[in-house]
């Protein structure tokens, strides 16, 4: 069953109304023909015995509790079956057992609506880890003994007995309204495949023969579902109050809040960093206070033999994107993302300041904690006049605008061209960037 999918589709209606024909072929040559084995009508966790089971419940010395000593009194008046199901609480429920299912030469064609099939549950991991709800879920597996050396009435099988079990389909019912079939439901001539050690080739088919509601009572179905629905919504409402603040309609927001941990291979100490947000077009800003700032001098600390500067300042910010009816194409493009942008400064004990780098980053773009390392660079003179002047009364060469690191918000020409510019590579700036994003 490994090799095939799990096809999903949306219940509607009462689970009484499921039911499932399997018909089992047999070939023991490939000269021969298929001839037909068996054939079964399952509904919904039916309770159908194996020729194990049989064989375990026809001794009443293994039948301890009120169930065990019930099935002994239906097996004597159940026939003979060598396909069965089990379900939760059987007795020998097969788990994470495979089977050596094929497919019929031919591709299998899906002749289903590509509206009815819906994505795959998240996995386990992944709903622990985003604290999704936990989805209650009944299997049923569709089994066929294989076996060889079956008797033709159940009253002659005795105990111990194995037989040679195999699934053919695995059904599951979940919390959230959705049934998963493996492999999926079989159309037209298509037939799945299964080998027998004994008995050579069996081919089998999986039919979905459930009865069918009226479009009367699905709609009815539809209503009472979204009844249910706005009760849980205006519940969920009650809880939650009004000072949960809302986005409004059409519009995306980016809250950010963060901290510049530290730099590290800067020329000199006695850091501090300025920076500001950039703010493309149909971006705005709850609090444009918060778009601009400035750090405290850093502290050094050694790591090793490393010297790290250390600076652990807060940073955040409340950002909300809705795209307008004009948009105005003449400023670049409409999914520009807010950037960051910094200026890195010394200042020793002589009140000489320094430029050390200039950096930017744009803003993440998914939610999350997110580590970001800058990499920075400053401008140097064309002569030797400008080093002599850094090194021994500060003041260095400067841009008029920080955002030439990117792009200039002043450029409106179709080529930037920075041929000529001179420039040091200088040390990396550290942040780390709590992002949460809210959408309409």
């Amino acid at each position: 069953m490994k090799q095939f999918g799990t096809e999903t589709y949306v219940i509607i209606g009462h689970l009484r109304n499921f039911s499932i024909r399997v018909k089992l072929f047999h070939q023991q040559t490939k000269a021969e023909e298929q001839h037909l084995e068996e054939e079964y009508v399952f509904h919904w966790q039916e309770k159908v015995f194996s020729p194990r089971e049989k064989a375990f419940y026809r001794d009443q010395k293994n039948c301890k509790t009120e169930t065990q000593l019930l099935y002994n009194k239906e097996i004597k008046n159940t026939r003979f079956c060598q396909i069965f199901v089990h379900g939760n609480g059987s007795i020998s429920y097969p788990g994470k057992r495979r089977s050596k299912i094929q497919m019929k030469p031919g591709d299998l064609t899906n002749h289903l609506p590509p509206d009815e099939l819906l994505l795959e549950s998240a996995p386990e991991y992944l709903r622990h880890f985003s604290h999704l709800p936990t989805i209650i879920t009944q299997d049923m597996y569709i089994m066929a003994d294989l076996s060889d050396c079956i008797p033709g009435d159940a009253a002659e099988l005795s105990s111990p007995y194995v037989g040679n079990e195999e699934i053919l389909c695995k059904i599951t019912i979940s919390s959230d309204g959705l049934l998963h079939c493996k492999p999926d439901f079989t159309h037209e001539s298509d037939k799945y495949k299964i080998e027998s050690k004994q008995k050579g080739s069996y081919y089998y088919t999986l039919e979905n023969i459930s009865i069918q509601m009226s479009e009367m009572d699905k709609q009815k179905i539809r209503n009472i579902d979204k009844e249910i629905s706005l009760r849980k919504s205006s519940q969920l409402c009650a809880i939650v109050g009004k000072q949960f603040e809302m986005p409004t309609e059409q519009s995306f927001r980016l809250f950010i809040v963060g901290e510049i941990l530290g730099a590290t291979n800067f020329e000199n100490s006695g850091l501090y960093v300025q920076y500001f947000l950039e703010l493309p077009q149909n971006w705005k800003a709850y609090d444009h206070k918060l778009l601009c700032g400035s750090s405290q001098i850093a502290s050094v600390m050694n790591h090793g033999n490393k010297e790290i500067s250390t600076f652990s300042h807060p940073i955040e910010f409340d950002l909300t994107y809705k795209p307008e009816i004009n948009i105005d194409l003449t400023r670049g493009s409409t999914s520009v993302w807010p950037t960051l942008y910094f200026e890195i400064l010394s200042l020793d004990f002589w009140t000489r300041s320094r430029t050390e780098g200039y950096g930017f980053i744009e803003l993440p773009h998914i939610a999350g904690t997110h580590s970001v390392s800058v990499s920075c660079w400053r401008p140097v003179g064309d002569s030797v006049v400008e080093d002599l002047r850094r090194f021994f009364t500060g003041g260095t060469c400067q841009l008029e605008d920080p955002t030439f690191s990117k792009i200039p918000g002043s450029f409106e020409s179709n080529n930037l061209v920075k041929y000529g510019f001179r420039t040091r590579s200088t040390g990396k700036l550290f942040l780390r960037l709590n992002c949460a994003i809210q959408s309409w």
